[in-house]
């Protein structure tokens, strides 16, 4: 009975038939792979860029910053804004990196003392992305929290 020996002619033909599945598995998986743009109008998104870091500054710049709790319990997200600014206006963009087709955005509306609860007992969990763009007393502010639900 003839003993079966490894050599080197076996080893190539392993080799090579172990790298055609690896090249395979990777096309296949390309083509399962959701490649869209996070931004659907990105060329106007980066022309707008300079009034974004502006609007950051100004939010550095502030004597007393956004601040938020997340309740995980209750499922809220509070947000206190400064006190020193009368008219509030703006948008709240709740952003999943993971899945644009769950991003939401509320309205920037505190209360009287400058408190603005959100239920978030509806969003997917996982993690999320606020950004906050909104203009105090006619000044722009940007600022952006994460938040794991």
């Amino acid at each position: 009975m003839a003993k079966f020996r490894f050599h080197w002619g076996w080893a190539i033909a392993v080799f090579y038939s172990l790298f055609v599945i690896a090249i395979l598995t990777i096309v296949v998986r390309s083509f399962t792979v959701d490649n869209s743009l996070v931004v659907d109008d990105y060329y106007s998104y980066d022309l707008a860029y300079q009034e974004h870091a502006d609007k950051k500054a100004n939010t550095r710049a502030l004597e007393k910053d956004l601040e938020f709790e997340h309740d995980r319990d209750k499922k809220v997200l509070k947000i206190v804004y400064p006190p020193n600014f009368e008219e509030f206006e703006g948008t709240i963009l709740f952003y999943k990196p993971d899945n644009k087709k769950l991003d939401f955005e509320v309205g920037v509306k505190p209360d009287s003392s400058q408190v603005q609860l959100i239920d978030i007992s509806s969003i997917v969990s996982g993690y999320w992305r606020i950004k906050i763009n909104w203009n105090g007393d006619g000044t722009g502010f940007y600022k952006e929290h994460s938040i794991f639900n």
